[in-house]
This record gives C-alpha cells, sequence and structure tokens, in this order.
C-alpha cells in the first residue's frame, strides 16, 4: 500500500528525535536496548497498515526484525562515527 513506509519512518523518525538526547547518555550496546522499541513500533504500523489493506501476515519471522536491527545498532554505530576519529596531527601517509 501506498505509503506505508512513509508513515512507519515518520513515526519512527519523530520517536527518534524525542529520544536522541537522552540516547546519548547510554553507551552504544545499551543505545541498542534504548531503540529496540523504536523499531519495533515501526515494524508494527507497517504491519498494520499492511493486515488493514488485506495483506497477510507474514509469519513469525518477521518479529525477529527488529532484534537484528537492534544487534546492528553497536556495529553500524561504530560505522558511523569512525569519520569523527581523524588522527589529530594528519600526514601524506595518513589521508583520513
Amino acid at each position: 500500500m501506498l505509503g506505508q513506509h512513509a508513515l512507519s519512518y515518520t513515526v519512527l523518525s519523530f520517536l527518534a528525535i524525542a529520544i536522541h538526547r537522552r540516547l546519548l547518555w547510554f553507551t552504544v550496546p545499551w543505545q541498542a536496548f534504548q531503540v529496540l522499541p523504536l523499531f519495533v513500533t515501526c515494524h508494527v504500523i507497517g504491519l498494520t497498515v499492511r493486515i488493514a489493506a488485506g495483506g497477510t501476515f507474514p509469519g513469525l519471522l518477521m518479529l525477529l526484525a527488529p532484534v537484528i536491527e537492534s544487534l546492528l545498532w553497536p556495529l553500524i554505530s561504530v560505522l558511523l562515527l569512525l569519520p569523527q576519529r581523524r588522527a589529530p596531527n594528519p600526514d601524506a601517509h595518513r589521508p583520513l
């Protein structure tokens, strides 16, 4: 259904903005635990719209997606913050 993902991502971004300052208080593994409800909410909204539009339930493995996203949070967080951890004295042998 058109707009299913837009609705999910809009709610997800609103909730992420609501907790983004609190999220910085925690270590990266605890951050993954804090964003798990956001991922669950996003998937529940998408599932609700899908079922309301006449779709079928995709199965119980769909419930595993938010957990996997939460487990990937530390890895993605470290990868996205790598450019900020540049050497204080860059030279010709270190491009970053």
